[in-house]
């Protein structure tokens, strides 16, 4: 599995593979006519910490995408005990998949295509482009 974030800071995707928690499973929760989410704990020593609103892909080692969408908010620490040097804590990561910008997102600019010619549609349509 690959996990990428971009915190869309200028720095691209980074590969956050190697700083996933062991003590929990990453999770990728389907449910029917809502939006995907995500759930993983990364260990505190990674990279840097996802900003709110970076987006997350997660994949198969085949290439395949699994999951797609943006950190709901900055992660948060959850402790996970003693360390050597002191607390140890896991960042917890929550995240929405892509629908939900879809969803929210609506067009200021619509066409009047009621009682309209085919002609007259695309001639708005070029119009406004």
């Amino acid at each position: 599995m690959k996990v990428t974030i971009d915190s869309l800071d200028g720095n691209g995707a980074l590969d956050y593979t190697h700083a996933l928690s062991g003590a929990e499973p990453l999770t990728i929760e389907r449910k029917l006519n809502q939006p995907s989410s995500c759930l993983l704990n990364l260990a505190s020593g990674g990279p840097a910490v996802p900003a709110s609103g970076a987006r997350v892909v997660v994949s198969a080692d085949n290439g395949t995408v699994l999951f797609t969408g943006y950190a709901i908010a900055v992660p948060a620490r959850v402790y996970a005990g003693m360390g050597t040097t002191g607390p140890a804590y896991v960042l917890q990561l929550s995240c929405l998949s892509d629908e939900v910008l879809f969803n929210a997102r609506v067009s200021e600019k619509t066409i009047e295509c009621v009682a309209t010619t085919a002609g007259d549609v695309l001639t708005k349509l070029t119009g406004r482009a």
